[in-house]
C-alpha cells in the first residue's frame, strides 16, 4: 500500500510504530511509506493514500479526520535563562526564532489568543522544511520555535526540555486528514487502513495532550487545546 506523511509527522518514529501496529493485524498487507502530502497524485490516481494538514475541498478526494493540529510556542530552559521569557507577540521582534517552512503546511505569520490576532515579526530568524532540524535548535538554547506541532513537544516539555511561552498566544490549529481518491476508497483494504488510522491518530494526539496538560499553564492550555482534546 503507498502512503504518504508529511515529514517529521508526530516523528517518524511515531508512524513507524503506528504503521506495525495495522501490520500484526494485517500482516498481508505490506507498506511504501513516503515523505508527502501527495495530493496531486491522489488525485490523477498514481499514488493511493496520503495525510494533509489544513482545509481541504475537493470533490475528486474521500478523506477522513484525524483529529487536530495543536501548535504549541515552546523555548528551553537555556535559552529562557541567556535572553528571557517572552509572554507577548510583540516581544518576538527580540528573539531569534526557528521557522518551518514546509509542503505540509503555510509559513505562520499570525498568533491568536481569546479572539485577537497578532502578526509576528521576528529579530532574526532560520527557516526549515526539516522540522526536526529546526527542534534541535531549540532544544540547544539557540532559538525559539512558535509554531511546534504538539507530537513534537509534548515528551520534552513533560521532561522540562522545552518551556510554553507567549502565555497562550499560539498558531490556529487545523484539521487532519487522510485521503484517497475516489476510485482508490471502493476497495476495501484502503478503507479499512484509512478507518483505522484516523482513529488510531485521533486517539495518539488525546493520549498526548492529556499527559502534557500537567505540565502547562492552565492558561496556556485553555487558549491553544481545543475542547475535544480537553474533554476527559
Amino acid at each position: 500500500m503507498q502512503f504518504a506523511v508529511a515529514p517529521g509527522s508526530l516523528s517518524a518514529g511515531e508512524v513507524n510504530l503506528v504503521l506495525m501496529e495495522f501490520s500484526k493485524l494485517y500482516p498481508a498487507i505490506e507498506f511504501q511509506v513516503e515523505v508527502g502530502p501527495k495530493i496531486q497524485e491522489i488525485v490523477e490516481g498514481s499514488w493511493e493514500i496520503s495525510t494533509f494538514t489544513g482545509e481541504l475541498n475537493s470533490p475528486d478526494l474521500e478523506k477522513l479526520s484525524r483529529g487536530n493540529a495543536t501548535y504549541i510556542p515552546v523555548a528551553s530552559p537555556l535559552y529562557i535563562k541567556r535572553f528571557g521569557l517572552p509572554k507577548d507577540p510583540a516581544e518576538l521582534i527580540n528573539h531569534f526564532c526557528a521557522v518551518f517552512r514546509g509542503k505540509s503546511r503555510a509559513e505562520t505569520t499570525v498568533l491568536e489568543k481569546d479572539g485577537r490576532i497578532h502578526p509576528v515579526r521576528y529579530q532574526r530568524c532560520i527557516k526549515s522544511t526539516d522540522i526536526l532540524f529546526l527542534k534541535n535548535l531549540v532544544l540547544q538554547g539557540q532559538a525559539i520555535v512558535i509554531d511546534l506541532p504538539l507530537g513534537h513537544c509534548a515528551e520534552e516539555i513533560i521532561q522540562g526540555k522545552l518551556v510554553p511561552i507567549l502565555d497562550g498566544w499560539h498558531r490556529k490549529s487545523e484539521p487532519l486528514w487522510i485521503v484517497t481518491s475516489k476510485k482508490k476508497w471502493k476497495e476495501q483494504h484502503i478503507r479499512i487502513f484509512m478507518q483505522w488510522y484516523s482513529q488510531t491518530w485521533r486517539n495518539l494526539l488525546k493520549s498526548k495532550a492529556r499527559q502534557v496538560l500537567p505540565f502547562i499553564k492552565p492558561n496556556t492550555y485553555k487558549a491553544i487545546f481545543n475542547p475535544e482534546i480537553q474533554d476527559r
